[in-house]
């Protein structure tokens, strides 16, 4: 009793361990095996690569070229120890920050300046060989388009020379429409939903293909045309910007990136000569007024001296007088400062071109106005950069908007507080010309009068002449204004794309598509669990491998192959097996054989016929008794009839001598299955199977038993324990690891001795080393016909 529980112990241990070689041989795959899946998956592994690789190519042949132009422009900041008058027209835009230029050079102001000289709006396209290619300056074609901004059009040449072929279509409120008509060179096109008329461009001729063109409207046009441009800083604390700009076309991306660095620098001129200019202005309307005054002036003054006979005032009237004149000139000052507040402040409460805010003419250069002042610019430069790519109501949009309303309040309060300081001035300067005209009172009347219209005069003459320096001073550096930046190296025209790199992007493709290839063999090499070499039979079985029949054609399935074709590998296959099988048995002298598989299709009948006839041909008289009654294939090979059988002879329905078939082969002898039983399986097990047994081997020395597959059905089983070898059958390729298992348990739980394993259909590049090396053997090892 302990030794039966022992033995089913130690059957249980044996089956985990094969179980468990079955789990670790899904997983572990050395690098024998993967060399193995990677060869069998060649053929695919090259066609993944091929197709990805060369999609790969197509892809980036049929994707666009980006050019890319390069400019550096150097940014003054600060002034350079200049006079004071320079300071105040120079002090807003040297001293803003390279962010601020940053904004300036992106902005639409100067990209609308630069489209004047670069044509963004009009794109013409002609489609070649599969590629698509924009002429710029090259079309041979012009339009001229009024109404259908945004539509896309499609020209095609005519033979004759006069016309063309115009399509168009889009979408209105109405539904779709679409226009396909030819017209001529030169006509006014007019349709519902466009306007047109298309000019001929001699020195560019029409080449054969499909030309395209539209027109954007101005805003897209700026929006499309900024798109392309970029702006880098220096390091560290460099003052030089490179400018970038990307472009299908090299020669706009040229074009177009000169054009904004020029009118980068044109807008930097023409915004201090502004602030001169507006200087100017108020200068010149002072200088009016102030000639009317002084010629009033000087005229009472001349009247009263020529009336009363005066010559000049004392001397004690000349002092008074001059110090009167002293303070009415800084009065007049204080007036021109408290005006161009007031002027400033006007314009900050009703927000318009605060971009272009001047504080020329103020003496608050770095003060706190100044500064204010510039970060109020920047951020509004900031805003309008910011609004080409986000909505108002973004979150940084409203965050700029709180920054620009909270300093626009700020601004205004420290306008109010220098006017408040102004007005105190004004007070104080007042107060003293007061004190001077009490002064004047004790005079005597006509020279007090005397004494006022000569003040009058001088306070009116020297506003004149202040005004007129400051006029000069102004005209002068108006006239003499040049831009603290400069443009240190134009663009240059692109001589290659930048993008894309099409060698990178096909080697990239490439390699995807051999890891992808890779990946699929491997994919493939662990989801596959049939049986596909010898190591995985010994990773998951400890039977004897008999041997490896190589694949058989679907000819050769109808013949036996080894008195076929006597020199082939796949006889010398089954010689190999008749010699392994004289060391399977326990007997000394083995005479029965069984052949069994676990399913059908594994090539079990095929191997039993041509093991057969190779024991036969070592002189051996051998029988194969077909006892697969269910499903009967070996009449078929030795084309013999299948009328009387196996069946037949079990159920007493024929003799011996009536159903053994002589063959035409010598010493090969055949039992044909007979017709198809309803119960094979009690005919096989109380058929007297052991008592015929006996009868054959008084007349032949082996008998092959091609039973049923023991997967299927339990036929098998009761022939194999009365066999004195068996061989069972798997089939490169298709038979499944988990059959070998049934295998071992054949011998470990139902005591089948003599059991040994055959690989059949081994096919070729399957990694078997008996398979290597054959064929050259072969050719060179038979002389001739060997038994």
């Amino acid at each position: 009793m302990s030794d039966n529980s022992g033995q089913e112990e130690g059957q249980a241990v044996e089956r985990g361990k094969i179980e468990d070689g079955i789990k670790k041989s899904g997983v572990e795959i050395d690098l024998r095996v993967l060399w193995g899946a990677l060869y069998r998956s060649r053929l695919t592994i090259i066609l993944i690569t091929i197709l990805l690789g060369s999609a790969a190519y197509l892809y980036a042949y049929l994707k666009v070229n980006i050019y890319e132009a390069k400019a550096t422009i150097e940014v003054g900041r600060g002034s350079s120890g200049g006079s004071s008058k320079e300071d105040v027209l120079s002090s807003l835009s040297d001293s803003m920050s390279l962010d601020t230029q940053f904004d300036i050079i992106t902005s639409r102001l100067v990209t609308n300046i630069a489209l004047k000289h670069v044509d963004w709006r009009y794109h013409y396209f002609v489609k070649t060989r599969l590629k698509e290619w924009e002429l710029y300056k090259s079309s041979p074609i012009r339009a001229d388009i009024t109404k259908g901004i945004g539509i896309n059009f499609f020209f095609y040449p005519s033979s004759d020379p006069e016309s063309f072929r115009l399509q168009a279509k889009g979408r209105e409120k109405e539904g779709q429409w679409e226009i396909d008509k030819t017209y001529h060179f030169n006509e006014e096109i007019k349709t519902p939903y466009f306007e047109l008329s298309i000019h001929r461009v001699q020195e560019n001729p029409i080449v054969d293909g499909r030309y395209r063109f539209y027109v954007l409207s101005p805003l897209r046009a700026t929006l499309a045309a900024l798109g392309g441009i970029s702006v880098d800083y220096g390091e560290g604390y460099s003052s030089v910007l490179t400018i970038k700009n990307q472009d299908t076309v090299p020669l706009r991306a040229q074009e177009f990136l000169n054009a904004i660095a020029q009118a980068y620098m044109e807008q930097n001129i023409e915004k201090k000569t502004h602030e001169a200019s507006k200087m100017l202005d108020f200068i010149n309307e002072q200088l009016i007024q102030i000639q009317k005054s002084l010629d009033e002036a000087a005229e009472k003054l001349e009247d009263f001296k020529r009336n009363t006979n005066t010559a000049e005032m004392s001397t004690k009237t000349k002092l008074i007088i001059g110090k009167m004149s002293e303070y009415e000139g800084r009065l007049v000052d204080i007036s021109i400062e408290e005006s161009m507040l007031n002027a400033l402040q006007q314009q900050i409460m009703s927000g318009k071109k605060l971009e272009s805010l001047s504080i020329a003419g103020l003496k608050v250069k770095g003060s706190t106005l100044s500064r204010l002042i510039q970060e109020l610019q920047q951020a509004i430069l900031k805003r309008n950069s910011l609004s080409l790519d986000i909505t108002n109501s973004n979150r940084e949009m409203t965050k700029l908007d709180n920054m620009i309303n909270h300093l626009k309040d700020v601004i205004a309060n420290t306008i109010n507080n220098l006017k408040l300081s102004v007005k105190e001035r004004r007070k104080l300067i007042q107060q003293s010309i007061d004190e001077q005209e009490r002064r004047l009172k004790d005079l005597p009347t006509d020279e007090k009068i005397y004494s006022r219209l000569e003040r009058n005069f001088q306070v009116n003459q020297e506003i004149y002449s202040y005004l007129l320096k400051k006029r000069s001073e102004t005209a002068i550096l108006k006239a003499s204004t040049v831009s603290k930046n400069r443009i240190v190296d134009p663009a240059l025209l692109p001589a290659s794309p930048t993008k894309p790199n099409r060698m990178r992007i096909t080697a990239l493709g490439t390699i995807l598509g051999l890891m992808l290839g890779i990946l699929y063999a491997v994919i493939r090499e662990l989801m596959d669990d049939t049986i596909k070499n010898e190591e995985d039979i010994r990773r998951v079985s400890t039977l004897p491998i008999l041997g490896q029949i190589p694949h058989i054609d679907f000819v050769e399935e109808h013949k036996i192959v080894v008195l076929d074709k006597p020199k082939s590998i796949t006889t010398e296959a089954f010689r190999t097996l008749r010699a392994n099988l004289r060391y399977m048995a326990v007997s000394k002298n083995p005479r029965v054989i069984a052949i069994t598989s676990t399913v059908g299709t594994e090539g079990k009948s095929t191997i039993s016929a041509n093991l057969g006839a190779i024991i036969s041909l070592s002189g051996k008289r051998t029988i194969i008794l077909n006892l697969d009654l269910r499903k009967p294939a070996l009449s078929t090979l030795f084309n013999l009839p299948n009328n009387k059988g196996m069946s037949s002879l079990l159920s007493g329905r024929a003799t011996l001598e009536e159903v053994v078939q002589g063959t035409e082969y010598k010493n090969l002898s055949f039992i044909p299955s007979g017709p198809i039983p309803p119960n094979p399986t009690e005919l096989i097990q109380e058929g007297g199977i052991e008592n015929l047994l006996k009868t054959l081997k008084d007349h032949y020395d082996i008998i092959i038993l091609d039973t049923p597959p023991i997967g299927l059905v339990a036929d098998a089983l009761s022939l194999m324990h009365i066999a004195d070898i068996s061989i069972y059958v798997v089939r490169a390729k298709h038979s499944k690891q988990e059959f070998l298992v049934n295998a071992e348990r054949l011998k470990s739980e139902k005591n089948i001795h003599s059991l040994g394993i055959l690989v059949n259909d081994v096919g070729h590049g399957l990694t078997y080393g008996y398979n290597y090396g054959y064929r050259s053997y072969e050719h060179s090892y038979y002389g001739e016909e060997k038994a």
